[in-house]
């Protein structure tokens, strides 16, 4: 028990972390959306192209990062429960 109390900062730190890569790939995400239909809204051709340039760089840099976060952030209770399902 001493040893999950010892671990619970390590916890909290990992958590923040990926709150921060996954919050800042939404944000990018969301941002370039409403260009995307404010420039279909008033045909600006600009907003269009680069806010495709942005999504396919945002896509390129936080896509993987953000995918493996959310895999071991999520395998993680699912392992978990699978586990004591068997036990029971």
């Amino acid at each position: 028990m001493k040893f999950l109390s010892a671990y619970e900062p390590f916890k909290l730190a990992q958590r923040l972390l990926a709150l921060m890569v996954v919050s800042t790939y939404l944000f990018v995400f969301l941002l370039a959306s409403v260009l995307m239909v404010v420039g279909g809204i008033f045909n600006y051709d600009l907003y269009i192209t680069t806010t495709t340039e942005l999504m396919k760089l945002n896509n390129e840099t936080l896509g993987w990062p953000v995918i493996t976060i959310l895999a071991f952030y999520f395998a993680g209770g699912t392992v978990n429960s699978i586990r004591q399902m068997k036990k029971r």
